[in-house]
């Protein structure tokens, strides 16, 4: 162990937050989970979300990284270059299903469900 990398006892706790749609009135869980989706991408549900949208995020903001865990119920997501310069961030999305599925409409043909990363 370098003299660099013993613990000093004062170690801070990542930095992090959440977001769920339990506390919020049923007819506007979805319009909330689209505002907090839209720096990151378009959202549209994929059934009619008038009994409500389950969803709930715990984002860690690890510097230049940031590292989610990411439930909703089924939705549409979409990402385009017009919506990265609306925002000023392009960033990459590493998924691993652990429940549903997942299929991407961008001609590559992938679709994944769970266990697959």
């Amino acid at each position: 162990m370098t003299e660099s990398s013993v613990p000093t006892g004062e170690q801070k706790p990542i930095p992090s937050f959440q977001f769920s749609t339990e506390s919020i009135a049923a007819k506007e869980q979805f319009d909330s989970y689209r505002d907090f989706m839209t720096p990151l991408s378009d959202v549209e549900p994929l059934a009619p979300s008038g009994s409500g949208f389950r969803a709930h995020a715990k984002v860690y903001d690890l510097g230049a990284l940031q590292l989610a865990s990411l439930y909703s119920d089924p939705a549409s997501f979409s990402y385009s270059r017009k919506h990265m310069r609306q925002f000023g961030m392009e960033h990459w999305s590493l998924n691993l299903i652990t429940e549903g599925g997942i299929s991407y409409a961008s001609g590559n043909g992938l679709k994944g469900s769970s266990g697959d990363m």
